[in-house]
């Protein structure tokens, strides 16, 4: 157990990672935590991209391996190259 955070490490049980990621920021958590999870974990995986959701700002970042930038979407559509899902962001975040 991390005796700093007070919370035990993720445990991966899965045999096949998923295509796609999403993780939700909250509010107490720094992004810096969730953008090395994904490219120090999942990314090496085989996991071919990640959402990071972030409600505060209304937003969703759109990670790929293959990318050393990130894609940021707070209005429009976005669409993930690697699943051809195509979200508006403002229906993610219940926003007229």
């Amino acid at each position: 157990m991390n005796s700093e955070l007070g919370k035990q490490p993720d445990v991966v049980k899965m045999t096949q990672m998923p295509l796609t990621t999403v993780e939700i920021l909250s509010a107490s958590q720094p992004i810096a935590q969730i953008i090395q999870k994904v490219k120090e974990y999942y990314f090496p995986a085989g996991v071919k991209s990640a959402w990071v959701i972030i409600p505060e700002l209304l937003a969703i970042v759109l990670y790929l391996p293959n990318k050393e930038d990130y894609e940021w979407f707070k209005s429009g559509k976005m669409t993930d190259p690697t699943t051809g899902i195509t979200l508006d962001v403002k229906e993610v975040f219940d926003v007229d």
